[in-house]
């Protein structure tokens, strides 16, 4: 294989993307994304921040009781709440249907049943009608205690949740995984897809027997997978550019540092090597299917094999981060393709040494290697031979064979 000619179909790859629309347009979505994401408590107050609050109608006899006084102390962003003492209860609750009605929550205490009855209109959003009920339940328990004949003290230590969320991991999985994962795999699928489409449309356009005058399949499959690791990587260098101009520009927000702490060396380092190691083992499996393909209407099946694989992979990572087992996640190191996902879970999850992490990453350099051998060979194979030739040959071949006879 000669370099400079890999190289040269390297940079007519790279080339001929920058000139599309694609590529600007998945740059101006990546810039756009980055300044949102750094300003994300920042546009969240902009838009919620004078949204107008839900009131909730209590009707409670006694309102000098503990469960009323806690009501009236009641602060909250979404809600006010007010103690009613009027006999317009059934009016309200009626009201409730229309868009006239002063009270967007109706909560009546029977004195006499005890029981708690909480009446809303179903305009109300789900994270209001989260916070008014979780809220109305901690005061109905307290209520209930109050006509048990418990004091403020008692009732205090009974109420007051002791319960603490301990966590399996540090590293907020829920967070880095979710987003590490995700990048990785609209990444790797948007780009390694690209050339799979792209091999199919010169061999169909015929501009790949040109080409293989030329140069070798190795050096133009080789040629192809640089061009397009070269496209990615100027899309993350000025994905890198805007996110430290921004962050320098604009304030930093709480939501924003917990996201950045999250992403400590070891997963980073990771996330990157599973970046290019799985955008070269799925970027020669979808060449190699590819090649197959004579038509454009071949496509589509020359390149399910690989897209249910890398969907399944996914789902295996998000599968392991939702019910993480570090057994299975060690198991997973040794299977190719679905590795290159589960591995970022597996450095998000727990605090493996940076020995592990080299040998992880070897095995799957080893991976690649086996995978682009045999890639390759299909490849070559592929993008030299056209079905419909295949077809015509048996058919002459048969036809003269009958008419002999």
């Amino acid at each position: 294989m000669k370099m400079k000619k890999a190289l040269l179909e390297a940079k007519f790859t790279y080339v001929n993307y920058v000139k599309g629309s694609a590529f600007r347009i998945i740059l101006f979505i990546g810039v756009i994304l980055i300044i949102g994401l750094v300003n994300i408590d920042s546009i969240n107050e902009f838009l919620f921040a004078d949204a107008e609050k839900y009131k909730a109608g209590v009707y409670l006899e006694n309102q000098e009781s503990i469960s009323a006084k806690m009501i009236m102390q009641a602060h909250s962003e979404l809600f006010e709440y007010i103690i009613l003492n009027d006999n317009k209860s059934e009016e309200n609750i009626n009201n409730l249907k229309s868009r006239d009605s002063i009270y967007d929550v109706i909560v009546k205490f029977d004195e006499n049943t005890g029981k708690v009855s909480f009446y809303y209109e179903s305009g109300i959003s789900a994270q209001g009608m989260n916070e008014s009920a979780g809220f109305m339940q901690e005061a109905a328990k307290v209520y209930l205690l109050e006509k048990e004949g418990y004091d403020e003290n008692e009732i205090s230590k009974l109420v007051t949740p002791n319960i603490e969320f301990i966590p399996f991991n540090m590293v907020n999985q829920s967070i880095i995984n979710l987003v590490a994962n995700m990048l990785l795999f609209f990444t790797i699928f948007i780009y390694v897809v690209h050339i799979g489409n792209t091999i199919t449309e010169e061999k169909t356009s015929r501009i790949a027997e040109t080409l293989l005058s030329y140069i070798s399949p190795l050096e133009m499959l080789i040629g192809k997978l640089a061009g397009m690791l070269g496209i990615l990587l100027t899309h993350l260098a000025s994905f890198c550019i805007v996110y430290l101009i921004s962050t320098s520009v604009f304030q930093s927000y709480a939501l924003f540092d917990s996201i950045v702490s999250a992403f400590n060396a070891k997963t980073l380092f990771m996330m990157l090597c599973m970046f290019i190691i799985g955008y070269v083992e799925y970027g020669f499996l979808y060449a190699a299917n590819s090649s197959f393909a004579d038509t454009v209407q071949d496509i589509g099946q020359a390149s399910i094999v690989q897209s249910i694989l890398i969907v399944i992979a996914f789902y295996f990572s998000l599968i392991l981060q939702m019910h993480y087992d570090s057994r299975l996640a060690h198991i997973l190191i040794f299977i190719p393709f679905v590795s290159v996902f589960s591995n970022i879970v597996l450095t998000a999850a727990s605090n493996i040494s940076w020995l592990m992490i080299l040998l992880v990453i070897a095995v799957q350099i080893i991976y690649t290697v086996l995978i682009g051998y045999f890639c390759t060979k299909r490849f070559r194979y592929g993008i030299t031979k056209y079905g419909a030739q295949k077809r015509s040959r048996k058919r002459n071949v048969f036809i003269n064979s009958w008419s002999n006879q």
